[in-house]
């Protein structure tokens, strides 16, 4: 798999539109991800499992970076080969994990453990060689409990974990434009969120209402920090900067509203903290926040399927600053062709331009606000054959979820 990945920016006079400095990077370079995975199902009694297995997660990707800037005498774009940068990045991850799912009655239950291994190693050349080795450890336990009228109540306890790839471990300085660099942190270690949940829920025929409150907190958060690197110029880097916690509420109706259309609501609401250390200082601090989401989806007889969502998320306190709240629509139509075998899906993402972040972070000597916008509506395209028929809806529907900013996080079975 090739990845070939291109950038260009301009700084520009807002009153003449002269052309005062810009920078073109292209990324591109070999990816070989490769993923095994072995399972064992034992049925116990009759409604009782035991699984078992073992996986391997390999990586291996040798990344070029090829930097041009503008010349306003040339008024053109000319390569610079000293900023070239050349990163090999290898990863194995074997791991292994049981877990029981049984039923007593009313109660469910289902334990489980998981252990990993992770080897990563970021060659950077001359800049050195970083390698971090370690365990990991991912006890699970699920229970649930059955009452009247089709009520269930469930708890939880989870561990997961998330990892970080990209910039942010490459040890290399590069510039993003004339007012900021970023240097990447290949010494990061993964988050890891210990995760309690306690919940209801209930169908009224084809809907479901669910409600449910959850309590996280988050080990070795990771934050992207800002600091001086020459008077006027800010450099961006990604720290291990603490712990951060978020206790709320989360309630979510799944609603039929005909057999043509599917309306789901969703609303969190939660107290969010974040403590530890920035450049050496130390920081607490917490806000308010909530989130938003509407999705509807109407069904058409012609086996076409309309889908359009709105997101909102409201601002939150960061190591440094504050992340300013921002609002995101999504559309998307698909198409199905010979019985569902070839499906054709026409996505528009951020319609109404609010999909950007905006950001302000203080230290004891700068002040900085980021806003990142990007060219909307984007278009997407995509063809899909489904040979035999295999359970065509729901890949569908999950590469719908993950085109539309669907959240994946790693290390939780």
């Amino acid at each position: 798999m090739d990845e070939d990945e291109r950038s260009t920016t301009m700084l520009s006079d807002s009153l003449t539109g002269a052309v005062a400095a810009g920078r073109r990077e292209r990324q591109t370079g070999p990816r070989q991800p490769a993923d095994l995975k072995l399972e064992y199902t034992l049925p116990l009694r009759e409604d009782d499992k035991f699984e078992a297995g073992a996986s391997a997660t390999l990586h291996n990707a040798l990344s070029s970076l090829d930097v041009w800037e503008y010349s306003p005498q040339a008024e053109s774009f000319e390569f610079r080969p000293e900023y070239g940068l050349l990163v090999n990045y290898t990863e194995q991850r074997p791991a292994f994990y049981a877990q029981y799912a049984g039923k007593f009655g009313r109660f469910g239950l289902q334990p489980g453990f998981r252990v990993e291994y992770a080897n990563r190693v970021v060659d950077a050349g001359d800049s050195g060689k970083f390698a971090f080795k370690r365990w990991d450890y991912f006890p699970t336990l699920h229970a649930s409990f059955s009452l009247p009228s089709e009520n269930e109540l469930m708890a939880s306890y989870t561990r997961r974990i998330q990892r970080q790839r990209g910039w942010e471990l490459w040890p290399f300085l590069t510039r993003m434009d004339a007012y900021n660099v970023r240097r990447g942190n290949p010494n990061l270690r993964p988050e890891m969120t210990d995760a309690i949940e306690a919940g209801w829920q209930r169908p009224f025929g084809e809907s479901q209402v669910a409600l449910e409150g959850y309590y996280r907190v988050t080990h070795d958060k990771v934050e992207h920090v800002r600091s001086v690197f020459e008077p006027g110029v800010i450099l961006h880097t990604a720290e291990n900067v603490g712990t951060d916690y978020a206790l709320g509420v989360e309630g979510t109706a799944d609603l039929a509203i005909a057999k043509w259309w599917n309306l789901d609501l969703t609303a969190d609401l939660y107290n969010y903290r974040m403590a530890g250390y920035v450049n050496q200082s130390a920081f607490d601090t917490s806000s308010l926040s909530w989130e938003g989401r509407l999705s509807s989806e109407f069904r058409l007889p012609t086996q076409t399927r309309l889908t359009f969502s709105v997101r909102y998320e409201s601002p939150e306190v960061s190591a440094q600053g504050t992340d300013a709240g921002h609002l995101r629509a999504d559309a998307a139509i698909r198409q199905a062709f010979f019985n569902r075998q070839f499906v054709v899906t026409l996505q528009a993402r951020d319609l109404l331009g609010t999909g950007g972040f905006e950001s302000t972070s203080r230290g004891a000597d700068f002040y900085n606000y980021s806003r990142f916008t990007r060219q909307a509506p984007m278009f997407s395209l995509n063809l899909v054959w489904n040979f035999n028929n295999y359970k065509p809806e729901r890949r569908q529907q999950d590469q719908l979820e993950e085109d539309n900013g669907g959240n994946e996080t790693e290390g939780e079975y």
